[in-house]
């Protein structure tokens, strides 16, 4: 497992090691899109790591229509009301 912050993986296992909590995530991927092993191999990983996952398919590929598509299942999923006055903030704005 390459150790960087781009590999999902290994940022689990230091969360994980560093008994920190795991944020919630949410992925969707399209029943015809070629990374769709890879990311069901992930969300194995995840909720065998104990990361709470919300995991959806469905019917596309790679590209624009799909996103399109669940981009408002994944606005809906996000828990906007649970603080609305603290604001939702990646840490990259300004980047």
């Amino acid at each position: 497992m390459k150790e960087s912050d781009k590999n999902p993986e290994w940022l689990v296992k230091k969360l994980t090691d560093e008994h920190a909590e795991l944020p919630k995530m949410y992925l969707a991927c399209g029943t015809e899109d070629s990374l769709l092993e890879a990311n069901r191999k992930l969300w194995n990983f995840l909720r065998a790591s104990g990361a709470e996952v919300t995991c959806e398919e469905g019917p596309g590929g790679h590209e624009w229509d799909f996103w399109n598509r669940y981009v408002k299942k994944f606005m809906d999923w996000l828990p906007l009301e649970e603080n609305a006055e603290a604001g939702v903030n990646s840490g990259n704005v300004g980047i």
